[in-house]
């Protein structure tokens, strides 16, 4: 029996350092080869749980019918007294081997059973027996080495899994990022405003098409000097305070006419956003400039034919009532007059000469009466052949005799000989007065 239990413990020894081998291997190992590893570990469990096991067990039995043979030789011998004791003793060391090896095997089997669940994937099970000093301590240190491998080889696969979806996404999030860059690109290239980006001092560091062709000028040439220097037409005294409101604020927007040399006057809208922060000395800023000079020059036209008169370039008729009606609202108790002064027969100059040089007569009228008055007079063109101006006395007291006195001069300007092309014309001109607030409202 001796023999048996050294070789039981041998076996216990080579599975054990099995058992390591197995947990240094399953780290590299493929799927393929670790469900290899497994069968060979379950195979020299079950050889051992048979043909050691059962050595030992077999070799105990022949040692008890040894032992029963020396009994019945030594039967004759013996009184019958001894003959009991001597087989209570024997059965009771049968006993207690039989014990130990239910014993050794149910911790064999627990081991075996735990070294499954971990093989399984089981990573949680309860480990016993790993202090003992015997085989049995060695085999569970072995599995218990085995099943700390096979953890950090679950971490190792968490993480490199991990690693591996980032390493996918990131040529998404790369290809998404190069998209939008094209698209912001495109636009910036393509947009019918005029965008330029500036650095934190305000010098040019790129401008669209639409930008260098408003402003007759190469990104070199913008960079030259700050961009607000080059649209405002001022020098850093100027410019400062109000680049400093950008730095501050982060925006700023207006309107402001310049002119780019060899070209006319623009008039643009400009927006001024800060991209950044510019305490710390990053980032950038961009400029968008929209054209409004045709804008500008539209409203213009629509007030000049609103308030002028396309033929003299006076004020016309509608300019001058709403003047006059300003003027009553913001000064009721104040006097002023209206002094009207019309051609006479002026249809038998058109007759005469037609409608070109009767328009430049017209003209040449309103020229002649505007020399004598101040712009607050509102010189109009309030009828085909009649011209109106406001006119405020100098003294209350002698208004009538004031008013009289400048409508006849202005008379007498206005009949002064004419020269239209080739001819020289003498017109007859009439005068008529009226004063608010005598003559009413």
């Amino acid at each position: 029996a001796g023999t048996q239990v050294m070789a039981l413990s041998k076996s216990i020894d080579q599975q054990a350092q099995a058992l390591i081998n197995a947990a240094s291997a399953t780290a590299s190992a493929t799927p393929a080869e670790v469900k290899d590893i497994q069968s060979q570990l379950r195979q020299e469990r079950s050889r051992i749980m048979v043909d050691d096991f059962g050595a030992l067990i077999s070799a105990a039995n022949q040692n008890l019918e040894d032992t029963m043979a020396l009994l019945r030789g030594a039967t004759e011998s013996l009184s019958s007294q001894y003959q009991t004791l001597l087989i209570l003793f024997i059965v009771l060391q049968i006993a207690l081997m039989m014990t130990a090896l239910w014993y050794f095997n149910y911790q064999i089997k627990q081991l075996a059973d735990i070294t499954d669940r971990l093989i399984d994937g089981e990573a949680t099970a309860a480990l016993p027996q790993q202090k003992r000093h015997d085989q049995i301590g060695r085999l569970a240190r072995a599995v218990q080495h085995f099943r700390t491998t096979l953890i950090t080889l679950s971490d190792s696969r968490e993480q490199l899994k991990a690693i591996l979806k980032k390493h996918h996404q990131e040529p998404l999030n790369r290809r998404k990022a190069e998209k939008q860059l094209a698209l912001a690109a495109s636009v910036f290239e393509n947009v019918q405003e005029a965008v330029l980006l500036t650095d934190i001092s305000g010098h040019v560091t790129r401008a669209n098409p639409v930008a260098l062709e408003m402003l007759h000028s190469t990104e070199k040439q913008l960079a030259s000097k700050p961009l607000l220097e080059f649209l405002l037409n001022h020098d850093a005294t100027v410019v400062e305070p109000l680049w400093r409101q950008v730095l501050d604020q982060g925006y700023w927007s207006g309107e402001v006419e310049f002119t780019p040399e060899k070209s006319s006057t623009i008039t643009a809208l400009i927006s001024i956003k800060l991209m950044g922060e510019a305490r710390e000395g990053r980032g950038h800023v961009i400029f968008v400039l929209n054209d409004h000079t045709e804008i500008r020059a539209r409203e213009a036209k629509m007030r000049f034919l609103a308030e002028q008169d396309t033929v003299t370039g006076l004020y016309n008729r509608h300019y001058f009532i709403t003047q006059g009606e300003k003027r009553i609202a913001q000064h009721p108790n104040s006097s002023f007059s209206i002094i009207l002064i019309g051609i006479d027969n002026f249809r038998s100059i058109n007759d005469a000469l037609g409608h070109d040089d009767g328009d430049q007569v017209l003209v040449e009228i309103g020229r002649a009466l505007a020399a004598l008055l101040p712009a607050s007079a509102v010189l109009a063109r309030v009828d085909g052949d009649e011209f109106a101006f406001y006119w405020t006395p100098k003294d209350e007291q002698n208004h009538e005799e004031e008013l009289r006195a400048f409508a006849e001069h202005a008379l007498a300007s206005a009949r002064q000989p004419l020269h239209v092309n080739s001819y020289q014309i003498t017109l007859k001109l009439s005068a008529g007065t009226s004063t608010y607030p005598n003559d009413g409202d």
